[in-house]
């Protein structure tokens, strides 16, 4: 029986869904098309069958994935390792399926069909389709897309860090050797491949930049090191210097005083008024101190 005729059968057949009639007709399609012209095109018995076709959460794009290690149908890869215990190696993706008009066709920004765009960027070393929300840049020192609008645009690759950071930040970072190859202190997510905004704290610890907006509300240390967040804490020293001056001690403890060891200048400073909650750094003023021994009197 001649494609022609097989299609022809197809979309009379009232008992199949327009779905599956596409579906079919590319499987009839993509196997006409395949060796010599296109041996890449995958065959039906290389592919699962067309999936639900389903928006991303993730990311913006018209196509989907066929992952190499589970031959399931994803909408990206973050769904994938959402939906199972291992991490799919999206440097292996070979096979995609346009949503638009349900074509099996090698990974491309292109649909070798009805020839939309998949999405706005497009990444054929990191298999990455996303959309147009976020400047997205391949970094090639890092092997992986990052955020950002580009190499010595606003961002520069350190390499002592091995990590891209802001452009403006370049000069007075201080360098941590892996600090993003790590976990999120606050969340506990990986962060050297995290789509989250990741940022360098004054110590060189990194933090997701939506987990350090949540820990700044109820604390001023890394949570890694304990020293402050934020190379200029005098707002924040002002703040509590108005609150320990409006709330005094009561009596009993006024003549009662505290060693204490500052985590930010690491200055050790004897004779401090205790107070309940705040010992003032006596050699960098700052309130990011620990109490190490009480004197009673």
């Amino acid at each position: 029986m001649s494609d022609r005729k097989q299609i022809l059968e197809i979309y009379q057949n009232k008992e199949l869904s327009n779905q599956e009639k596409m579906r079919r007709i590319n499987i009839i399609m993509n196997l006409g098309n395949s060796s010599p012209n296109n041996p890449e095109t995958p065959t039906e018995n290389e592919c699962p069958p067309i999936p639900e076709i389903v928006s991303c959460s993730h990311y913006d794009r018209e196509c989907m994935i066929l992952s190499p290690c589970c031959h399931k149908w994803y909408s990206c890869r973050l769904c994938h390792d959402e939906d199972n215990d291992h991490k799919l190696d999206r440097t292996q993706i070979s096979t995609i399926i346009c949503k638009k008009c349900l074509t099996i066709q090698p990974e491309s920004n292109t649909c070798s069909n009805c020839h939309i765009q998949f999405a706005h960027y497009y990444c054929s070393i990191c298999k990455l389709w996303a959309g147009d929300k976020q400047d997205i840049y391949h970094c090639h020192d890092c092997n992986i897309c990052r955020l950002g609008k580009g190499i010595n645009i606003d961002r520069v690759h350190c390499h002592t860090c091995n990590i891209c950071i802001d452009i403006s930040a370049i000069d007075d970072h201080k360098c941590f050797q892996h600090s993003i190859d790590s976990d999120c202190p606050v969340c506990q997510k990986y962060m050297w491949d995290s789509t989250e905004s990741t940022i360098f704290l004054p110590c060189g610890h990194c933090i997701h930049q939506q987990c350090l907006q949540q820990l700044s509300q109820n604390s001023f240390q890394c949570p890694t090191c304990k020293k402050s967040i934020y190379k200029d804490m005098t707002p924040i020293w002002k703040q509590i210097d108005t609150l320990v001056e409006n709330n005094k001690m009561p009596e009993e403890f006024t003549q009662w005083k505290s060693t204490i060891i500052c985590n930010d200048c690491e200055t050790k400073t004897t004779n401090i008024p205790y107070h309940f909650i705040y010992h003032k750094c006596g050699s960098c003023n700052g309130y990011n101190t620990v109490e190490t021994d009480i004197q009673k009197n």
